[in-house]
C-alpha cells in the first residue's frame, strides 16, 4: 500500500471525524499548506477526498459496529481498500477471527518464556481459551517478570480466581493502536449494549446469564440454551414469548461478539467471557444458577424415567459441570441433580462413573435427613444396581438389602421397594440363588399390581427377570411366554423402538438359540441391533451384548471369522464398562478363547 495505511478508531462514533482529521497529517496525503488551519470538517472532508484518488491504501475502520459510520467516511472509489474490525457478524463480506489453534497459543507463549514446560504452556492457553489478547498480555506478564514468576507460578496464580482478576490482564503492555488491552473492560464494552430496557436485549442478558453457569469453553446446544431460559420465567406466557423472541436474543449477541454459531445448531461461549458475566452478576449469580439446575435436573430426570440417555449426550460435559458446582454446596438440591446425572451415566453404559456419584448422593442425603430416610434408600438401591454392573456383588448386596429393610419399615408396599426388590432379585441370578431371585421378581410384580402400575418398563424387568430364571432353569417354553408378556408390555410403555424393547429382543434371542432356532435368533438380535445401534450407540454395553449374542449365532452357523469380529467387539466394550473380570467379560473371553481352539485345531 503505497499510499500509506491507516488506523482509524470507531469505538466512539462522536471522534470519528476528528480520526479522519488526523490522517490529513500524513506526508503521504500531501494535502493543503494551511491544513491545520482549516476547520474539522473541511479536514475530513479533503481526507476522504484524497483517499478516493488512485494509490492505494489501507483504511482500517477499527471497532466499528455502526454501518452508518461506514456509509459516511469510506471513499466511493480509488484505490483505497477498506477493511473493518467489528464484533457484528452480519457485514456484506466477514471474515471470521477465531480464537487461535491450541499449538499456535503455546507459540505465541513460548515467544515471550521461550525456556518454560510445554504442558504449563499448555494449560495457560487452557485457562485462557487461546484468546489472543488474552495470550499476549500474559506472555508479556511473563517476560516482564521472568526473574521472579516462573511459567508453574503464573498457572497457579491463574487459577486462584478467576483470570480476569489476574493483574496480567489489566492492561499495562505496549498498544501500538491504543487499544484497551483491559480484557474485561473489552468484554464489557458488548455487555454493556445489553443495558438497553427493551424486551430483545432482556432476553439477551438473560440467555447469556444462563449460558455462563454452564461448562466453559463447550458448545451449547440451541436446545439447551432454549431449556435454560425457560426456566427464568415464571408463567407459561412469558416462556411462549421468550421461545418466539429467542432467535432475536441469540442474533444480538452474536451481532455483539459475545456468543459465537457453531455448526449443528450449537452456540459457544469463549471461557473468558463467562467468567466476566459471573462476575457481573455478582450475587444475582446464586439465583441464575439454581434456575439453571432446575432446568437440567428436570429434564434429565424426564429422560431417565423414560430411559432415554441418547439426547443428553450432547448436554452431558454441562450437566456434568452443573452437577460439579452444585455438589459444593452440598444441599438438599444438589442431592436431586447429581442423582438425575448419575442415573443418566448409569444408561448410557458408564457405570462406574455412575457408582462415583450415587455414592456423593448418598453421603449428602444420609447427612441432611439421616440413614433411615427413604430418599437414602433409593440412594443406597442406584449405587447398589451400579456396583453390581461394575461387578462388585459383594457391596451391590449389602446396599440392596439394607436399602429393602428401610423401604419395607418405612414405606412398605411401595414403587421403591419393588424396584429394590427387582434390582436384588436380578444380583440374586447372577449368584446363582434362583429361588430366591424368583421370590424378589414376584413379591416385586404383585407390589407393582397393588400400587396401581401393570404397564411400565420396571413390570417389564421383573417378568424379564422370571423368564430368566425359567430359563436357567431349562423350562424354555415358560421362559418364552413370560418374555412375550414382558415385550408386550414394554411395547405399550414405550414403543417398539426404544432400548428397553431392544434389551429383550436381545434376551429373545438369546432363547431362541437356546431352543435351537438360530434364524429366527438372528432376526431378533439384528432387530435389537439397529436399535441399539440407533439410540445408544456402538460403544454400549447393551449394544455389545447384543453383539455378543450374533456372535453366537456365527460360531454354531461355523462362521468362524464373523463370530471373532462381534466377539472382539462386544469384548472391547465389555472391559470398558464392566471391567476385566465381569461375567459378561468373561463369557465373551472363553468364547474367542474356544474359536482359537477350534481354528488351530483345525
Amino acid at each position: 500500500f503505497a499510499g500509506g495505511v491507516f488506523w482509524l478508531s470507531c469505538a466512539d462514533p462522536n471522534t470519528v471525524a476528528a480520526e479522519i482529521a488526523a490522517c490529513g497529517m500524513q506526508q503521504s496525503l500531501d494535502l493543503r499548506p494551511n491544513f491545520r488551519e482549516l476547520s474539522l470538517n473541511e479536514q475530513a472532508r479533503l481526507v476522504v477526498e484524497a483517499w478516493q484518488q488512485p494509490a492505494a491504501r489501507l483504511l482500517i475502520f477499527d471497532n466499528c459496529e455502526d454501518p452508518e459510520l461506514l456509509t459516511r467516511w469510506a471513499p466511493q472509489g480509488g484505490g483505497s481498500r477498506i477493511l473493518v474490525t467489528s464484533r457484528r457478524a452480519d457485514w456484506q463480506h466477514v471474515l471470521a477471527l477465531d480464537v487461535l489453534r491450541r499449538s499456535e497459543s503455546v507459540a505465541l507463549l513460548r515467544e515471550h518464556h521461550p525456556d518454560a514446560d510445554g504442558a504449563l504452556l499448555t494449560n495457560i492457553a487452557h485457562e485462557l481459551g487461546d484468546l489472543p489478547l488474552a495470550l499476549h498480555l500474559a506472555g508479556s506478564y511473563m517476560a516482564r517478570y521472568r526473574h521472579t514468576i516462573d511459567a508453574g507460578s503464573y498457572l497457579a496464580s491463574l487459577r486462584q480466581a478467576s483470570p480476569l482478576s489476574h493483574q496480567s490482564l489489566q492492561g499495562g503492555a505496549l498498544s501500538p493502536t491504543e487499544h484497551d488491552l483491559h480484557v474485561a473492560r473489552t468484554f464489557a464494552f458488548s455487555y454493556d449494549q445489553l443495558a438497553h430496557d427493551d424486551a430483545t436485549a432482556n432476553l439477551a442478558r438473560i440467555l447469556l446469564h444462563a449460558a455462563a453457569c454452564l461448562a466453559p469453553g463447550e458448545p451449547i446446544p440451541e436446545a439447551l440454551a432454549h431449556l435454560a431460559l425457560d426456566a427464568q420465567h415464571e408463567s407459561a406466557a412469558e416462556v411462549a414469548r421468550a421461545g418466539f423472541q429467542l432467535g432475536s436474543a441469540i442474533n444480538q449477541l452474536l451481532e455483539l461478539g459475545l456468543l459465537r454459531a457453531e455448526a449443528n445448531h450449537t452456540l459457544w461461549l469463549h471461557r473468558l467471557v463467562a467468567a466476566f458475566t459471573r462476575e457481573r452478576l455478582g450475587e444475582k449469580l446464586g439465583q441464575t444458577q439454581a434456575a439453571v439446575e432446575r432446568a437440567l435436573c428436570a429434564e434429565a430426570e424426564r429422560l431417565n424415567a423414560r430411559r432415554e440417555p441418547v439426547p443428553l449426550r450432547g448436554w452431558q460435559v454441562h450437566l456434568r459441570f452443573v452437577t460439579d458446582t452444585a455438589l459444593q454446596r452440598g444441599d438438599a438440591e444438589a442431592a436431586d441433580l447429581c442423582h438425575a446425572f448419575a442415573e443418566h451415566l448409569y444408561q448410557a453404559g458408564d457405570y462406574q462413573g455412575a457408582s462415583t456419584y450415587h455414592e456423593r448422593v448418598l453421603r449428602i442425603r444420609q447427612a441432611l435427613l439421616g440413614d433411615a430416610h427413604p430418599a437414602a434408600a433409593r440412594s443406597l438401591a442406584q449405587l447398589g444396581k451400579a456396583l453390581c454392573s461394575c461387578n462388585d456383588t459383594a457391596q451391590a448386596r449389602v446396599c440392596f438389602e439394607r436399602a429393602l429393610a428401610i423401604q419395607r419399615a418405612s414405606l412398605g408396599d411401595h414403587a421403591d421397594t419393588a424396584t429394590t426388590l427387582n434390582h436384588l432379585g436380578y444380583l440374586l441370578q447372577l449368584q446363582d440363588e434362583l429361588s430366591a431371585a424368583r421370590e424378589c421378581h414376584q413379591q416385586a410384580i404383585q407390589i407393582w399390581h397393588q400400587v396401581g402400575v401393570d404397564e411400565h418398563p420396571a413390570v417389564a424387568d421383573s417378568l424379564s427377570n422370571l423368564a430368566y430364571i425359567e430359563y436357567a432353569q431349562g423350562n424354555l417354553d415358560e421362559s418364552y411366554r413370560l418374555l412375550q408378556q414382558a415385550l408386550d408390555v414394554q411395547h405399550r410403555a414405550t414403543g417398539a423402538a426404544h432400548p428397553e424393547t431392544a434389551r429383550l429382543l436381545t434376551n429373545l434371542g438369546e432363547l431362541l438359540l437356546a431352543q435351537h432356532k438360530p434364524a429366527d435368533a438372528e432376526g431378533a438380535l439384528q432387530r435389537a441391533l439397529a436399535i441399539q445401534e440407533q439410540e445408544l450407540g456402538a460403544e454400549h454395553p447393551d449394544t455389545a451384548r447384543t453383539l455378543g449374542g450374533l456372535g453366537d449365532v456365527q460360531r454354531l452357523s461355523g462362521d468362524v471369522m464373523g463370530a471373532r469380529g462381534y466377539y472382539e467387539h462386544a469384548l472391547r466394550v465389555f472391559e470398558v464398562c464392566h471391567g476385566a473380570q465381569h461375567p459378561r467379560t468373561r463369557r465373551v473371553q472363553t468364547q474367542l478363547a474356544a474359536l482359537s481352539s477350534s481354528s488351530v485345531a483345525s
